[in-house]
């Protein structure tokens, strides 16, 4: 995935353009593309490279969800299951629907799976059924409101990379 990145990154330079957004909506990327947009800036220094996640553009839509299922609902769960009610909702089937949230998880510890102090896991070590969250709560009108704040920041995060210049040490007198 870092050649891949790198070689697609490095064409759109060639071809002229000096800022690319690099968008992930999976977990378990993130970090790649973290180190594809350093080490591509680091070689041209007039490369600004973006690599942004799909969840953590500005967005209300954690109103929408419960503080359990903000936390721990990151695959198949309410927000997700939601958001494809919205758009496509005849493939998905409510029937089916599982709530399964982690077990076993470190009680009063400052380790998490995600966030400033993470630990190293699979979906297979925290779900039977592959599913994180409460999909059986999920709704197509939450799925609307998802997708419409989630539009909203990716607008206000387009406009500020649009206008982004990159910092330079000591340029600023």
């Amino acid at each position: 995935m870092m050649m891949v990145l790198t070689e697609v990154a490095e064409s759109i330079y060639r071809s002229g353009f000096r800022k690319l957004v690099l968008m992930n909506a999976h977990g378990g990327q993130p970090q790649i593309m973290e180190i594809v947009a350093r080490d591509l800036h680091q070689k041209y220094a007039d490369f600004m490279v973006f690599p942004l996640f799909t969840w953590s553009v500005p967005h209300t839509a954690g109103e929408l969800f419960t503080p359990q299922e903000a936390e721990y609902g990151i695959h198949a769960g309410d927000a997700e299951t939601s958001v494809l009610l919205a758009i496509l909702p005849e493939q998905v089937k409510m029937h089916r629907a599982v709530k399964e949230y982690p077990q076993g998880l470190p009680e009063n510890s400052v380790l998490s799976m995600e966030g400033k102090l993470p630990f190293a896991w699979v979906t297979r070590d925290l779900t039977r059924s592959g599913v994180l969250g409460d999909a059986t709560v999920a709704t197509k009108e939450k799925g609307e409101q998802v997708l419409e704040t989630v539009s909203d920041g990716w607008v206000k995060t387009i406009e500020d990379v649009y206008k982004f210049q990159q910092p330079h040490f000591g340029s600023a007198q």
